[in-house]
């Protein structure tokens, strides 16, 4: 008797109607903001791709208008670069073997551009709103101190490779002592020379050098 004259109460029945007023504005905010992935599945979310880049090599005889041409790029797009301020300038000095990097949008046009003059620096060209903006960056090469020893048999060049040195390296050590040894009359057999120089290398390569004593 008691539960049955509580519901039919005009109390019970406004504390009924608010209850369900709120539950219906639970239900709506619910439905407008979007629910947060589970962690296991937000984990599984693949990060977004790195820019698909295309190679393009510089030929014999090449000029940039060619390379582009040849990669279906077009001359507005190349102008876009050589406009983007005074690096745009320096794709004009583009030789054979150089490699340039590039990423075309869906429509097929250019969107990123890429770019190495020398081991050391990189240009990048990226389309923005107002045109094409350009940047450069220099890589630190590793650097090293080398100390060297050889005993000639045959020649200075023979005796250099022997010891591990760069032809490169043989070549600046006989100029050094050019004035004072002829290193085609004047060696003998058991003659010896030390050096110590210093390396610049980039990706293993040997890049630079310096000979600090000989």
């Amino acid at each position: 008797a008691l539960d049955g004259s509580a519901a039919s109460s005009p109390l019970a029945s406004s504390a009924e109607g608010e209850i369900g007023l709120k539950a219906l504005n639970d239900l709506k905010d619910l439905k407008e903001k979007p629910l947060p992935l589970p962690a296991a599945q937000a984990a599984s979310v693949p990060p977004p791709a790195a820019p698909d880049w295309q190679i393009a090599r510089v030929q014999r005889n090449d000029t940039l208008e060619r390379v582009f041409r040849r990669n279906r790029l077009s001359p507005a797009d190349l102008q876009c670069l050589i406009d983007s301020g005074p690096l745009g300038a320096r794709l004009h000095e583009v030789h054979p073997g150089d490699v340039i990097e590039f990423t075309m949008d869906d429509a097929g046009r250019l969107q990123r551009l890429g770019y190495s003059p020398a081991p050391l620096e990189r240009l990048e060209y990226e389309r923005v709103e107002a045109g094409c903006a350009a940047s450069r960056t220099l890589v630190a090469p590793a650097v090293e101190t080398v100390a060297r020893h050889g005993v000639i048999d045959h020649s200075l060049w023979l005796a250099g490779q022997r010891s591990g040195l760069d032809d490169r390296i043989t070549i600046r050590l006989a100029q050094i002592f050019q004035w004072d040894i002829d290193f085609v009359l004047d060696i003998r057999k058991g003659d010896e020379f030390r050096l110590v120089y210093e390396e610049r290398r980039h990706e293993g390569q040997l890049i630079g050098f310096d000979i600090l004593a000989a």
